[in-house]
């Protein structure tokens, strides 16, 4: 993985110990991923995280993030962005972040609300514009390749 940890020779304990920590709520995250057409990205730079991952329905990408914040609690928060590689700006909504134990009872009631708030986001309410990026988009690829980079992220579905 790139910028992740793949070279560090406790690179396999450090994984298991990931997927000890997910392991409570993994079957949880798992058939949330799927009712809701989500994908799920695990461990993203080798961080201690899943991602559940869709395009959004106003354009751009968005996601529910948990991430291990420590050993007994999870960080679960939601962000939208939206790329304009003419601008070279990434337009970005985050949702406050909620922090629990790494239980079904603790994390299910979060998952459906931090979904219903990403979708609730409105363009042009953005907590964050970032710029500075042409140095990176226009360099490495054309306006048509980035512009398809993440059309393979389904639409979600909600209940």
């Amino acid at each position: 993985m790139p910028n992740g940890l793949s070279h560090d020779p406790h690179y396999q304990e450090i994984l298991a110990g990931y997927e000890l920590f997910f392991s409570p709520i993994g079957e949880l995250l798992a058939a949330f991923a799927k009712n809701h057409n989500l994908v799920v990205q695990k461990y993203y730079h080798d961080a201690p995280s899943w991602s559940l991952c869709f395009s959004h329905p106003l354009g751009g990408i968005a996601r529910i993030d948990l991430n291990r914040k420590s050993e007994s609690t999870v960080r679960i928060s939601g962000i939208w962005w939206v790329d304009d590689y003419d601008s070279s700006t990434r337009s970005i909504k985050k949702t406050d972040a909620i922090e629990c134990e790494p239980i079904v009872l603790a994390v299910e009631p979060h998952l459906t609300q931090i979904l219903k708030s990403v979708l609730s986001f409105t363009l042009g309410d953005w907590s964050q514009v970032a710029t500075g990026y042409e140095k990176y988009w226009h360099k490495t690829w054309t306006k048509e390749q980035f512009d398809g980079f993440n059309s393979h992220l389904p639409l979600p579905r909600l209940e």
